[in-house]
């Protein structure tokens, strides 16, 4: 009764109010279309408050990744990978976490960038939405790639994620349970979906830190010392018969190239053969064992896009680098400084 007449009470107002009435359907109307235009946040809110198969808490030290297709109605690996973590002392005696990955052999390095997209998506993944367990409901027959992740603590989850949800941009995943969820992101999409090379260090000088410790860089083509740059202190010197100071005004755009340089893909060359033959020495002041540490790159081999195919002495893999970026450092002489 009282209901009752609490509704006839407003009721009245708003018909005796029409600037209150207009008010109140306005009101109501914004929050009818903000419901409707992005319904998503509302499960994003309650997505976040629920429970993670891993706290941050629980540092991630391994992932084991296995990519299996189907062919001719066969689940068949493509590829394995163990993603690993290694801890050493940077020049200010602080722990620094280096990302690897052992593939067919060959231990590459890994971009920090690109593995703490993954682990923040590891992180991120909850069990909210859940489908049941039916796999070829969900595409998991038709190829999925397999996670072990580890952790320092001694545990491991296991998942499996199949293709991308394309209405949506999410993931299924299922659980070492047999539980299938969705999540509202492509995990795939930080592994580089298929590509097995995606998550590999393509620049030359990955950090600020490792740049600054920059000492003498040398470019010979053919056996012969194009040039050689060296460092003493803040200043930059032509290296040679007699030791030339070069222009503060031009050892930026000197750094800036090496900042800039990366390699436009991680490509697979098996027995290449090779038409040119560069090398560039670079020294280090990073230190290991006392010794300052140096980095070799060979670019012996031109590709069909005329990018040099070329190797890095401080990891393992072939890198193809852009033949105009590599001229801007090669093509040079002792008087072009």
């Amino acid at each position: 009764m009282n209901l009752m007449n609490t509704l006839k009470s407003t009721v009245k107002i708003l018909s005796e109010h029409k600037g209150l009435t207009l008010l109140v359907l306005n009101l109501f109307l914004i929050g009818l279309v903000f419901f409707v235009r992005d319904p998503f946040s509302l499960f994003v809110q309650n997505y976040k408050k629920s429970q993670a198969w891993l706290e941050k808490s629980q540092v991630i030290s391994e992932i084991q990744l296995v990519k299996f297709s189907n062919r001719n109605s066969e689940l068949v690996s493509d590829y394995k990978q163990r993603i690993y973590s290694e801890e050493n002392l940077n020049q200010k005696d602080e722990l620094q976490k280096i990302w690897k990955m052992e593939m067919d052999g060959t231990t590459f390095l890994l971009s920090s960038q690109k593995i703490d997209a993954l682990l923040e998506q590891i992180y991120d993944s909850r069990k909210f939405t859940q489908l049941g367990g039916d796999p070829y409901k969900y595409g998991f027959d038709k190829g999925y790639v397999s996670l072990k992740i580890h952790t320092r603590d001694g545990n491991a989850v296991t998942w499996k994620l199949s293709e991308e949800v394309e209405s949506s941009g999410g993931s299924y995943i299922q659980d070492d349970t047999g539980s299938i969820y969705y999540i509202p992101f492509s995990m795939l999409h930080s592994m580089g979906r298929f590509n097995p090379l995606y998550l590999v260090e393509r620049k030359i000088f990955p950090t600020e830190e490792k740049l600054a410790s920059l000492l003498s860089i040398q470019v010979q083509s053919s056996g012969k010392s194009n040039y050689k740059l060296g460092r003493e202190g803040n200043n930059w010197f032509l290296l040679g018969r007699e030791n030339r100071k070069i222009q503060e005004s031009r050892v930026p755009a000197i750094l800036e190239q090496w900042k800039d340089l990366q390699s436009v893909q991680v490509v697979s060359v098996r027995n290449p053969s090779w038409k040119k033959n560069y090398e560039i020495f670079i020294q280090l002041g990073i230190e290991e064992n006392g010794i300052p540490k140096s980095l070799k790159i060979t670019c012996n081999h031109q590709d069909k896009d005329e990018n040099f195919i070329c190797t890095i002495s401080d990891r393992g893999g072939y890198f193809a680098f852009s033949r105009f970026a590599l001229d801007e450092i090669i093509q040079k002489s002792e008087k072009d400084f």
